[in-house]
Formats: structure tokens, C-alpha cells, sequence
């Protein structure tokens, strides 16, 4: 049976992504991790793993029903991550908005037989994986965009390793 590795997530715009890049690039140099690459910034809201293609109509049909208003998401904190050796991009604290958007989602994903993470959600952009050393984590990031979407997008991997694509969107909306 076909599957596919799917996940809900904030997809920042081109220009975003180069500014997430901008900032943050000697950082990522610094920890001697493996990049993320620029196509592949993004926000995670649900992971769901991989799933039978044919449950796709299913997990789309739970996100239309999702209701949450535009916000501004601010990243503002760097922070290293050693056991999984992640450098990561932080909101801190999480928008109200963005905490009612992902649990909307596992509300609607429930019915399709997913459970939500038990981890606290942390919004972040993963700068790097397999991170070795601790760069100098200051404060002086600030990467802002206003979200008035949410993507459901698919991982494919590749020689080069994970490559996501956008497969739907969905708009925010006012209440």
C-alpha cells in the first residue's frame, strides 16, 4: 500500500526563509550541524508520520474544518538542543493564536485515528540537525511574519536527502 509522510505546518514565504537565513547562517556555521535546507524552513504544527495515501481525503477533510485568526509569529530565540543535536529558531512565548491553530488540528485529527504529541508544542524553525557544538545564543534575533495560513505538506526523500512539498492550504480566518 502507497504511503506518505505527512505533516500540518506553517510555510514561511520566500523572503522570510532568506531573512530566517540571514540571521541566523554564522550560527548554524558555528555548530558544525547539518543545515536545513532553505526550501525546507518551516513552522511544524502536527506531525503525522507516514500514512496510507488513501487516509490523505481524511486528513484534509479534519483541517478544513480548523477556525483561527491571522497572527504575527516572532522568533526570537536561538536555542541548541544537545541530545538531539538540534539548533532551533524559537517563538517565546507561543501566540494564543498559534496555540489554538494546533489544537484545533489534533481536535479534528483525533476522529482519523492520530493523537497528539505528548510534548508541550514548541514553535520553532529547525536550523540544524546533528548540531556538535553550542553556538553563542544571544538575543538579538528577531524574525517576524504575519501567518494567515497553514499547509498540509509532504516529506520525500531524496539522494540529497528530505525535500517537503506543499500538497494543500488552507487560510486563517477571522472568527
Amino acid at each position: 500500500m502507497k504511503t506518505k509522510r505527512l505533516f500540518f505546518a506553517i510555510w514561511p514565504r520566500d523572503s522570510e526563509r532568506r531573512e530566517i537565513d540571514s540571521a541566523t547562517r554564522n550560527h548554524v556555521d558555528i555548530s558544525r550541524g547539518r543545515p536545513t535546507k532553505l526550501s525546507n524552513l518551516h513552522v511544524t504544527l502536527a506531525f503525522l508520520g507516514s500514512i496510507p495515501a488513501d487516509r490523505v481525503g481524511n486528513v484534509e477533510a479534519a483541517a478544513g474544518l480548523v477556525r483561527s485568526a491571522p497572527f504575527v509569529l516572532s522568533l526570537e530565540s536561538l536555542q541548541y538542543w544537545k541530545r538531539p543535536g538540534i539548533l532551533a529558531l524559537c517563538a517565546e512565548p507561543t501566540p494564543v493564536e498559534l496555540a489554538e491553530l494546533v489544537h484545533g488540528l489534533w481536535r479534528g485529527l483525533e476522529p482519523c485515528g492520530f493523537t497528539s504529541d505528548p510534548r508541550p508544542f514548541k514553535a520553532h524553525v529547525t536550523l540544524a540537525r546533528r548540531a556538535e557544538r553550542r553556538p553563542p545564543l544571544d538575543d538579538s534575533f528577531r524574525v517576524a511574519w504575519k501567518v494567515d495560513d497553514f499547509v498540509l505538506a509532504e516529506s520525500v526523500t531524496d539522494p540529497e536527502g528530505a525535500c517537503y512539498k506543499v500538497l494543500r492550504c488552507w487560510p486563517l480566518a477571522r472568527r
